[in-house]
């Protein structure tokens, strides 16, 4: 009897542990003798549960309650964030490649009629340049895909161009030359200059077909070969080097068009950096008002000793929005940006146009006396000269 007391106070003890220590409630439930045995559980399972607490079971932290205002806070503060890294990529990119309205005379959309002018045509990622002397004489470099050869011929049309006295393919690459057929067939061509390379292409053998049709022998200019275009307009050609080596893109008729009262510009087509190495060794005065940027802005082109001889106030990047070759690249603009070069993009701004004065004037600072002094010193032909330009961009619906 008196085993069963003490085996019922010890299981009462046991519950007391059970109440503490979770041991201790086990060994409350199992009673009579096993009391005795569960009692001790019991009471070790209230030490333990202390033990426990204190140093071996780790507890869950404790909980933060955030209230809606606390949630409504944070989400307010992501939008600014989001904002504000939105904000800051179209600002750089729209201050990176906006004309500056203080280097020359800056207008919005196109130029008509058959004025002395300089036209980037906007043909997504590809080359089309038209360049008119003001007097009837008409030159165009590239004519991008195929897919904007319509694009082409109403800027031509635009501008009142009747008859092309020069039609230029820079390379055989379809982004160059895949709107060249469409140009053939519809005007009067002068003279045809392709470089002596071939590519196995739907879009150049189409080319060399509407030639063929049409009569006109093809002509594979050679560095010092000159073209007057008109009165005030001459072309130079510097590139490719003699006897078609290296890739497609370093074969690229490369050309520095001269107005005799106006800018230079250098067009260079693909042209990669063995062609610009060429272009130095040749000892051909470099030095143009305008870059045609090589390659769309790759990297493989614009080496820095490259930019210190030509020495541009402007920089033009022919590309498509967004596309998938990343062009231009990073470390040409960069390095564009550090010599101080105005780029202007037709994946940002359109059709990119350099328009002559109508009549010889003053000094305007988009001409080349905005280059340094010492490149002022001794300028090339058409630098520092004193017919004013003006620059006209498009900037609405844009070919991507």
């Amino acid at each position: 009897m008196d085993n069963k007391r003490d085996g019922k106070r010890t299981g009462a003890t046991g519950g007391t542990g059970g109440g503490t220590g979770t041991s201790g409630g086990r060994g409350f439930n199992s009673g009579g003798t096993s009391g005795s045995r569960g009692g001790g559980t019991g009471s070790g399972g209230r030490g333990s549960g202390v033990r426990g607490y204190a140093t071996g079971v780790k507890l869950p932290p404790p909980r933060i309650r955030r209230t809606r205002r606390d949630n409504a806070r944070v989400l307010m503060l992501l939008i600014a964030a989001l904002a504000a890294i939105i904000y800051a990529f179209f600002y750089i990119r729209a201050e990176t490649n906006r004309p500056p309205a203080g280097a020359a005379n800056v207008g919005y959309g196109a130029v008509e009629g058959n004025r002395a002018a300089v036209c980037f045509i906007d043909v997504g990622q590809g080359d089309s340049i038209l360049i008119t002397g003001g007097d009837g004489g008409a030159v165009l470099i590239d004519a991008g895909e195929e897919a904007y050869a319509d694009a082409v011929l109403r800027q031509l049309d635009a501008r009142g161009v009747t008859k092309i006295d020069a039609l230029i393919g820079t390379h055989p690459h379809s982004d160059h030359i895949g709107g060249l057929a469409s140009v053939i067939d519809s005007y009067e061509i002068g003279a045809l200059y392709m470089p002596r390379v071939t590519n196995n292409t739907k879009q150049f053998e189409k080319t060399i077909t509407a030639a063929a049709e049409k009569g006109l022998r093809i002509t594979a200019p050679s560095p010092g070969d000159e073209l007057v275009v008109s009165d005030g307009l001459k072309l130079m050609f510097l590139g490719p080097r003699p006897g078609g080596e290296g890739s497609i893109n370093d074969n690229s008729i490369i050309i520095k068009a001269v107005f005799s009262e106006g800018p230079s510009f250098l067009i260079t087509g693909d042209a990669e950096r063995d062609a610009e190495r060429f272009l130095l060794d040749s000892g051909a005065d470099l030095r143009a008002d305008v870059l045609k940027v090589g390659h769309h802005g790759s990297a493989t082109s614009t080496g820095a000793d490259f930019l210190s001889a030509v020495n541009p106030v402007y920089a033009i990047i022919q590309c498509g929005g967004d596309n998938p070759y990343g062009h231009p690249d990073a470390s040409v603009l960069e390095l564009l940006a550090e010599r101080g070069v105005s780029v202007l993009r037709t994946d940002i701004s359109g059709t990119v146009t350099f328009a002559l004065a109508e009549s010889p004037g003053g000094n305007a600072a988009g001409s080349a006396a905005g280059r340094n002094a010492e490149s002022a010193a001794e300028p090339s032909p058409g630098a520092n000269a004193p017919r004013e330009y003006s620059i006209y961009v498009e900037r609405g619906e844009q070919n991507e």
